[in-house]
């Protein structure tokens, strides 16, 4: 009978004990995956923080280039009518390229609130997966803990059959004589 107690209570506890190892390695694995999505996220953030800010200069600079331009045609007040369109064609020129660059910074930062939002979400599984695994964690604390409870009392149960046994067979002695 006590034999078979232990071969439960050893079947039991290695069951629980591997479907916890079980939970906490899937939770683990879920931890790293969203850590290198995290990272990955992060690097395509500042790949296209820089992009934009390279193209912020790009229009500053042609804004002024478009500045200095109308300034020296407000300057001269002689013109020919070649010089005035070739001045004009490249106002137009600067104009368009301008609409370009900011059509791209559009993109950049519709781009960019994509990847803000994916990296929030991320950090939100991050810390979802991170608070679960704590909590198995402790549950696995809490069964391992319940286990050494068990082995104790199996242990007391142990001595106490060793002692009833002990004295049943000094009354037996006793009784024989």
């Amino acid at each position: 009978m006590l034999n078979h107690i232990r071969k439960l209570l050893r079947t039991r506890k290695k069951y629980e004990i591997d479907e916890q190892d079980r939970k906490i390695m899937k939770l683990s694995n879920a931890i790293d995956s969203v850590r290198k999505q995290l990272a990955h996220a992060e690097k395509r953030w500042r790949n296209d923080q820089t992009h934009i800010d390279c193209l912020r200069r790009t229009v500053r600079d042609l804004g002024q280039e478009l500045q200095e331009t109308k300034q020296l045609l407000n300057r001269e007040k002689k013109h020919s009518d070649s010089s005035l369109s070739l001045d004009t064609d490249i106002i137009i020129d600067v104009q368009n390229e301008l609409k370009v660059i900011n059509e791209q910074i559009r993109h950049f930062r519709s781009m960019l609130h994509k990847y803000e939002r994916s990296t929030r979400e991320l950090r939100m599984r991050y810390t979802s997966t991170n608070s679960r695994m704590q909590r198995s964690e402790r549950h696995r604390a809490h069964v391992q803990i319940a286990c050494a409870k068990t082995e104790i009392i199996a242990v007391q149960i142990r001595q106490y059959v060793r002692r009833n046994r002990h004295t049943n067979d000094t009354d037996d002695e006793l009784q024989s004589d």
